[in-house]
């Protein structure tokens, strides 16, 4: 992410780097920081973030896990799924 936020700077007119944080799931205070991060964005109308593993691939209990997960916004989904 830090390489890809370098190529945006060169070229800011063209690409756009995106906002991250890397979060300790150990730490209780990193994981409040990364939900509080996700609620303000949401809030302003942002549609979420993707969660992805810090090495490419990762292994959990059950095996290799998902290579990232979207955690969308209750106002993306009310637009995609529909007031209910």
């Amino acid at each position: 992410m830090e390489m890809i936020g370098k190529l945006c700077a060169a070229e800011p007119e063209l690409l756009l780097a995106t906002p991250f944080q890397i979060v300790d799931l150990q730490d209780e205070q990193s994981s409040a920081n990364a939900v509080a991060w996700w609620t303000e964005m949401t809030s302003q109308g942002g549609e979420g973030m993707v969660v992805k593993p810090l090495n490419f691939i990762a292994e959990g209990r059950r095996g290799i896990t998902p290579p990232a997960i979207k955690c969308r916004g209750p106002e993306y989904l009310r637009i995609i799924y529909g007031p209910e």
